[in-house]
């Protein structure tokens, strides 16, 4: 009795150690960093507004996606914002959806690489939920070459997702994310956020101590 005991325990701690290893294995293919992967909401302790819409978010992540609602999460360094949109990734991964994380450097890098262009812009513009983070104005420099082609391809990946309603969350350091874009660029993706939810926020850099 106590060996069939001992075998069902050893059982269920097997199912559990693969169920948590396919778990990883999806954090890994999402390009979520390994630093966001064991941090929970309720450990979060960044600005009240930002933790509540993640909360809400998360809680209610079938109607966003069928409905393609994203977010927008503005402000200062270190408040918690790609904790947050990490912590999203991570429950659409749970609830079965496929989601990835990026920054804007990365989207701009593997888009403008003839060998990485094709397959990455598929994969950006159809997995499910997508986070691109750092969407700050530091990348739009005074060249109009720079602003072209981050503006562009920024423009490009936000267009097919908000028209086949995919949502998707951004960060932004900027205190607004208009304040990022110039020109057309400005304008066009303006009118494309209309599915993404504002949620600005300042606090003071928790990282530090």
């Amino acid at each position: 009795m106590e060996k069939k005991k001992l075998e069902e325990k050893h059982q269920r701690g097997t199912v559990e150690y693969s169920k948590r290893e396919r778990i990883i294995d999806k954090l890994a293919e999402a390009n979520i960093p390994v630093a966001y992967w064991y941090i929970k909401m309720k450990d979060f302790n960044g600005p009240e507004n930002i933790k509540e819409a993640t909360l809400n978010y998360i809680k209610n992540i079938d109607e966003n996606y069928n409905s393609g609602q994203g977010l927008c999460f503005t402000g200062n360094y270190g408040i918690g914002k790609t904790v947050s949109s990490c912590m999203i990734m991570k429950n659409a991964l749970i609830r079965g959806y496929e989601s990835y994380y990026t920054t804007l450097l990365d989207l701009i890098s593997y888009l403008a690489d003839f060998s990485t262009k094709r397959d990455f812009y598929h994969l950006v513009t159809r997995v499910d939920f997508l986070c691109i983070d750092e969407v700050d104005s530091r990348h739009f420099s005074d060249s109009e070459d720079a602003q072209r082609m981050f503006g562009s391809s920024f423009e490009r990946v936000i267009r097919y997702r908000n028209q086949n309603k995919l949502p998707t969350v951004i960060v932004s350091n900027n205190t607004s994310i208009m304040e990022v874009f110039v020109g057309q660029h400005k304008r066009a993706i303006d009118s494309l956020l209309s599915s993404v939810k504002m949620i600005s926020a300042i606090g003071k850099d928790y990282r530090k101590k």
